[in-house]
């Protein structure tokens, strides 16, 4: 939770490999922000996207090569001049990032955002070079939540094309579409459960009791030839 400060700084997650595996919400962050830090390692997409949008950016390796006091002191510095700076961090800030930062901009009436840059199951998926975020190969990838295994056949009749990431929040539901899915042994699928992938090749399956996000990944084209 934030104040209504004028000032802000935006610590944005990211795939630093990938600038497309960005959020709608980090994109129009990084678009409001007047200045943007992140590191030279980042893929050049991310400053072809900045320079072509006429923003100003700043590699950190050029402010400090700490992370703490040294860089806070340098940003807060910036935010003389400037009202909001977003820092472009590799994965999620929720987890990566302690409270330095607030303790720090706290006492200078600066509020700290933390702003989700990138989708969990694409950080995952990018860990270990699966299909999904092969931008070469995957023109459009689609997400959805399923309540029944009506409305994920469904879906699959209308003849998409890319990738379709169906979400699980359900045990019970989980269990019958991979069910099915196994019966089928030409159906090949990606599934990750509280960010590890899994491979339930054997029934009955043993799933865990509890997890936050389930994410089935499927390549539409070659499901609908089996569904």
């Amino acid at each position: 939770m934030y104040t209504q400060n004028k000032k802000k700084f935006y610590i944005i997650g990211s795939n630093p490999n990938d600038f497309f595996d960005m959020t709608i919400e980090g994109v129009e962050t990084l678009l409001k922000s007047e200045i943007i830090i992140f590191s030279k390692t980042f893929h050049r997409g991310f400053r072809s996207f900045l320079k072509d949008n006429n923003k100003t950016f700043v590699f950190k390796e050029d402010i400090s090569d700490k992370e703490e006091i040294e860089f806070c002191e340098s940003i807060f510095n910036l935010l003389k001049k400037n009202n909001s700076i977003a820092y472009l961090i590799s994965g999620d800030p929720h987890f990566n990032y302690k409270n330095h930062f607030e303790d720090f901009f706290s006492k200078r009436k600066v509020d700290v955002i933390k702003i989700i840059g990138i989708l969990e199951i694409a950080t995952w998926v990018n860990e270990k070079n699966e299909f999904l975020t092969n931008r070469e190969k995957n023109s459009s990838i689609f997400f959805y939540f399923p309540d029944t295994l009506y409305e994920i056949k469904k879906i699959l009749d209308d003849s998409i094309s890319g990738k379709l990431v169906l979400i699980f929040k359900e045990k019970k539901l989980l269990e019958k579409l991979l069910k099915q899915f196994n019966k089928k042994s030409k159906i090949k699928y990606k599934l990750y459960i509280n960010g590890h992938r899994k491979d339930f090749k054997k029934l009955p399956l043993k799933l865990e009791s509890q997890f936050s996000n389930a994410y089935v990944i499927l390549n539409c084209e070659q499901i609908q030839r089996y569904i």
